[in-house]
């Protein structure tokens, strides 16, 4: 299974909504959305995407704290229409705390769920946690945060790889020609893993805004024949 990790904006959303035709009837892909903001279109593209029948995963707390309970009910509110689009997701890293986890928890208690682990927990008891969820959780683990994953003690749906495979410039025109993008698509069940995880052009790095661009770089992507 391919899990891209995106945001909210407009492209990433209407991305997933237009190529919902071909992705959903496979069943491969299931995009995660890093919720940048709650954002007032969002709502509406998501119930969309999930008439599509496109299954997608909502990491819940990457949004302002002061929206994570409106964000549980536009959740509630898809699942009772469409049920099984929405998998409310979760990301853990160094800022993450054990009552944010648990909240999550309580929430989504009776949902199939998504951990996504950016770093390994800086707080203990995770596995406490998900023992107490109704059905265990899909990982999604970086490549610093996997050893942890694999020690957790509790059940789970399976657990997926994230990498940050492109090499990002700081200016478009200092790409060269041909690089090489490694995203363990060909070798993540060779890994013991049941899926893979990356980014979009810019990454795992993030910036609201923008200006005018000095270049356009055009990125292809193929498979390597080593």
């Amino acid at each position: 299974m391919y899990l891209p990790y995106l945001r909210n904006r407009t492209n990433e959303v209407f991305a997933v909504l237009e190529s919902a035709p071909v992705t959903a009837a496979q069943r491969l892909v299931l995009p995660l959305f890093n919720l940048v903001d709650e954002g007032a279109y969002f709502p509406a593209r998501l119930q969309k995407i999930a008439a599509a029948t496109q299954p997608v995963g909502l990491i819940i707390n990457t949004a302002p704290r002061t929206t994570w309970a409106s964000l549980a009910g536009l959740v509630a509110s898809i699942q009772a229409v469409h049920p099984g689009m929405v998998f409310p997701a979760f990301e853990i890293s160094d800022a993450t705390t054990h009552a944010d986890v648990s909240w999550f928890a309580t929430q989504f208690v009776g949902l199939s769920t998504i951990l996504v682990h950016r770093t390994p927990p800086a707080f203990a008891g995770l596995d406490t946690v998900i023992r107490g969820l109704a059905l265990p959780p899909l990982h999604v683990a970086s490549v610093a945060a996997a050893p942890s994953v694999g020690l957790i003690a509790a059940p789970s749906l399976g657990a997926a790889i994230m990498v940050d495979a492109f090499d990002r410039q700081v200016v478009n025109g200092a790409y060269p020609v041909r690089s090489v993008f490694a995203n363990h698509a060909y070798d993540y069940s060779i890994l013991g893993f049941n899926g893979f995880s990356d980014f979009g052009t810019v990454g795992d790095y993030f910036r609201k805004g923008g200006g005018q661009a000095s270049h356009v770089a055009l990125h292809l992507t193929e498979p390597s024949g080593d």
